[in-house]
């Protein structure tokens, strides 16, 4: 928490994710706002079937709420002992959106471009 108190007489805190400031007016309020970040921010979860009978983990069950119901099928055993696997811990993990890549453009470039690049070799 980086907590400042502004000369308005405001509260200001910084949000750890993504650096923007939220301003309130009551020290509550600062304490339980959320930054507009948390919003964008998706979460997956991840639910390990464990056997019941070596407690090996069989395989991973990927779902988008906590307490979603998984149905094993029959024939889904463990490969060590043939045992039948159960739901074990589940693990909240964040999904980060896609970035395309960057490419280089291709081409010639603008003339204030290049006049821009040619001054700013001749300062340097």
């Amino acid at each position: 928490m980086d907590l400042r108190p502004l000369d308005s007489g405001n509260d200001q805190d910084v949000c750890p994710d993504c650096g923007s400031p939220m301003v309130e007016a009551i020290l509550d309020d600062v304490l339980g706002a959320a930054c507009a970040c948390q919003a964008r921010r998706t979460y997956r979860y991840l639910t390990e079937l464990v056997c019941t009978l070596c407690s090996r983990e069989v395989a991973t069950v990927v779902t988008d709420q906590p307490n979603a119901p998984i149905r094993v099928p029959r024939q889904l055993r463990c490969q060590h002992c043939g045992g039948q696997p159960l739901a074990g811990e589940t693990v909240r993990q964040v999904v980060y959106p896609r970035v395309p890549p960057e490419r280089p453009r291709r081409g010639r470039p603008p003339r204030w471009l290049v006049e821009q690049r040619r001054l700013e070799r001749s300062a340097s």
